[in-house]
């Protein structure tokens, strides 16, 4: 059994040591006071292996510093939004910010397939690509987007539901 070492008044990272905590299950605990001023019992081998390194204020500070990354200060504002909508963009189609707004300039704003007028509602702008090559092919309004994902990308569905809808109409005019 090893002998026994007294971390009274030992600092770790942002915890100083004040005393000795019961013990649990035959590890050793200590009482700790964290820089920011609270209490904290941590276990021996997390202050001496440096896993606890604060109460928690230090995990806090650091979430917070990532929120205020480029100019982005919490998670409801807008610059928020739109930074979280770039950095999809670009994970999830490879698409950088300048090739989107190309893209929206080329379309006029405008879907793609029925032309309506982005900018109506929050988010109403997608970005269709293809699921199988996962080339971009364009900016599409929910319906137009959702319509092509419902058919599975598949041209031939999509000429047959056009032609359903058509001859619908066409038989309605009769």
């Amino acid at each position: 059994m090893p002998a026994f070492i007294d971390l009274t008044g030992n600092k770790y990272n942002r915890l100083t040591v004040v005393s000795r905590a019961p013990s649990v299950n035959k590890h050793t605990f200590w009482n700790c006071v964290c820089d920011c001023g609270n209490n904290f019992v941590v276990q021996a081998t997390y202050l001496k292996g440096g896993q606890s390194k604060s109460c928690g204020c230090l995990q806090k500070e650091q979430a917070r510093a990532r929120l205020f990354k480029h100019g982005r200060s919490s998670k409801s504002s807008p610059k928020v939004q739109q930074y979280t909508r770039e950095l999809h963009i670009k994970r999830r189609y490879g698409l950088s910010l300048e090739r989107y707004n190309e893209m929206f300039d080329e379309q006029n704003g405008l879907c793609a397939i029925c032309g309506y007028k982005f900018g109506q509602k929050p988010s109403d702008c997608y970005v269709d690509h293809c699921h199988a090559t996962k080339i971009v092919r364009g900016l599409l309004c929910q319906n137009c987007n959702s319509a092509i994902g419902y058919a599975k990308d598949d041209p031939e569905v999509l000429v047959k539901a056009s032609q359903y809808v058509a001859n619908f109409k066409f038989s309605l005019a009769r």
